[in-house]
């Protein structure tokens, strides 16, 4: 326990540990609870569709919510894509993480040089805290109904024309097959789970894609959509746009456009997206992915030349201004001349141009 001496002090510390709970409760980001380590998804149709050029991410195969037990058909011309799932509803994107698990223990064992069945066994207590999980009792129940769904959602696909006698079809689960090997007082602790052939096949180091850990950790389906797909079609790029009405069809959100845009805008106030970062055009409903990892620190020179002149500006602004002068733009008062006063190395600012009194530039 700290001890404080003075009131002052410890009235500080309540406000610090209240901003970070505010600051905690903002972030698309959850706590961390597991290690890092590395993480892959696999592309379904690249490895299972009788096309090559169907591409996935179009498609959201993964419920935002639990409990959709509706058919989902998606027409792409000549090939029909069909996603059917039991009563116990279809896959979630959250049900994806175990999908991301054993895909991931499949391509550790590669990485080793070793050659893993397709039989993956784990515990249920290291799924949970590798996908950055707690481990109470609703945790494993739900591990279970995990693997269920996951059984019980196929995909169809039918390509082609019976008039043109090309046509094909195909059906796959994403799981063949779990079984409970071992459980306490009804809750189960090990379990092997059977990939299908298809998905086992593609588990290559060119047929998967590395994801972020922190993936587990972000909080709404919906940002985890997001961050699919700034993962698949940014990539190591340096950045990609695309419109915000082509970003929702992606999404598979049920919800209102209007919506949407506000996630979007509220996900680009945070900017807390692992690898990427977001920014989103208002007036051309446009939506930029940057890559993190190519933002360029700003080098030697341009930093000397950015700070190689100080500004000192005076204003005679409007009221409406006065109250927001200090916050917004940096200004102080100066009760002598009753003037506004910017003094710094930034460029003073443009939206305060025409109520300049006086400016002065000297080096520094």
């Amino acid at each position: 326990m700290t001890n404080f001496t003075t009131i002052a002090q410890a009235t500080k510390a309540l406000h610090d540990k209240a901003k970070q709970a505010e600051d905690a409760q903002k972030s698309t980001l959850s706590n961390q609870k597991q290690q890092q380590q590395d993480f892959f998804i696999a592309d379904i149709f690249a490895a299972a569709s009788l096309r090559s050029d169907i591409d996935s991410m179009a498609l959201p195969l993964f419920a935002l919510r639990g409990g959709d037990t509706k058919d989902i058909i998606y027409d792409l011309g000549d090939t029909k894509i069909s996603i059917t799932p039991t009563s116990a509803g279809r896959a979630t994107i959250h049900d994806k993480d175990l999908w991301i698990y054993a895909i991931s223990k499949l391509m550790t064992a590669i990485n080793e040089g070793k050659q893993p069945s397709r039989t993956v066994r784990f515990t249920v207590y290291d799924y949970l805290v590798t996908t950055n999980r707690t481990t109470g009792g609703r945790d494993y129940v739900e591990a279970h109904e995990t693997l269920k769904r996951l059984k019980g959602t196929t995909i169809s696909i039918e390509s082609g024309s019976a008039e043109l006698r090309n046509r094909k079809a195909m059906g796959f689960g994403l799981l063949e097959s779990f079984k409970v090997i071992e459980e306490k007082d009804g809750r189960m602790l090990r379990v092997e789970m059977t990939l299908p052939d298809w998905l086992y096949r593609s588990i290559h180091p060119k047929g998967v894609l590395k994801i972020s850990p922190d993936y587990f950790r972000i909080r709404k389906p919906i940002n985890r959509r997001i961050y699919e797909i700034a993962r698949k079609f940014c990539g190591n790029q340096k950045n990609f746009q695309i419109g915000l009405d082509n970003l929702y069809k992606r999404i598979g959100s049920k919800g209102a456009v209007a919506r949407f845009r506000y996630n979007v805008k509220e996900l680009v106030g945070i900017n807390d997206l692992p690898d990427y970062s977001i920014e989103f055009d208002d007036k051309k409903d446009m939506v930029t992915f940057i890559n993190r990892s190519k933002i360029e620190a700003p080098s030697d020179d341009e930093k000397e030349n950015k700070a190689e002149w100080l500004y000192f500006v005076e204003y005679k602004i409007p009221y409406e201004y006065r109250e927001t002068a200090k916050d917004r733009f940096g200004l102080e008062y100066n009760g002598n001349t009753k003037l506004w006063v910017y003094d710094g190395t930034d460029e003073p600012p443009a939206e305060l141009e025409q109520y300049i009194v006086r400016k002065e530039m000297r080096k520094c």
